[in-house]
């Protein structure tokens, strides 16, 4: 790939984005900000790179807003599972604010906003952004689980991912391609989900790309098409199929 292109210089070069149809109705879809503010610990859960003192969460928090907004743009339903730098709610209610919280809030959605319009989500993307002990590590990653509940949907979980990782690999360096990792909170979401590691922190050129805001929205959009793009790939009427039909009960 050309330097021009990986700093951001010849993005306007891209073909222009396709708009896969939407089909029936658009998608309803969880966006996770990773990490955020902990009041237990005072201090920020998620990666930090600190030679140049920036932390992982509130880059999150950016760019899962603008993920919101081109998919929102483009007709589909966005909920967010935090929308300022504190992490999510304890929205299962067992006392703690943990990364439970945020499985239970995709697939309990109407319980926690009456306004969705499904009980629970279609889908769940959550954004971070990585780091390595090894400083040329460097592009995009997106990972899924493979394994409890989340193994219902492992083929949906790996296609949505793939078509992520096809959308940013346009501008960012190919990194591993797609792949399971099994034992985290992901395990629990039983609906098709990613998570996406845009870039590394701790690679220098993966920070200096990612710290202006026109690459972020960039990679935001890019995020946004792989959603759409996966979506629009199912037959009419564009929802992949739920496992039992009925909503997922209640997990704590």
């Amino acid at each position: 790939m050309a330097l021009t292109a990986w700093m951001g210089i010849a993005l306007a070069a891209l073909p222009p984005l396709a708009t896969p149809p939407l089909r029936a109705r658009p998608p309803v879809v969880v966006v996770d900000p990773g990490h955020g503010w902990s009041s237990l610990h005072r201090s920020y859960t998620g990666a930090y790179n600190r030679w140049a003192d920036v932390h992982e969460d509130p880059l999150a928090l950016d760019i899962a807003r603008r993920v919101a907004g081109a998919l929102s743009a483009r007709g589909a339903e966005v909920h967010l599972t935090r929308e300022g730098d504190q992490e999510p709610s304890d929205y299962n209610g067992d006392g703690e604010q943990t990364n439970r919280d945020r499985s239970y809030f995709a697939l309990n959605l109407r319980r926690l906003r009456p306004e969705a319009s499904q009980p629970r989500a279609d889908l769940y993307v959550s954004i971070h952004l990585n780091a390595s002990p090894d400083p040329s590590d460097r592009g995009t990653t997106v990972v899924f689980s493979e394994v409890g509940p989340a193994a219902e949907h492992v083929e949906e979980s790996r296609r949505l991912a793939e078509a992520i990782y096809g959308q940013l690999s346009r501008v960012l360096p190919e990194s591993a391609p797609p792949f399971a990792i099994n034992g985290l909170y992901m395990d629990r979401l039983a609906l098709p989900h990613a998570v996406v590691e845009v870039v590394f922190l701790s690679n220098w050129a993966d920070l200096q790309w990612i710290l202006k805001a026109e690459n972020r929205q960039t990679a935001a959009e890019l995020v946004a098409e792989g959603i759409l793009e996966w979506w629009g790939s199912f037959p009419d009427p564009g929802v992949p199929p739920r496992r039992g039909g009925a909503p997922a009960p209640p997990q704590r």
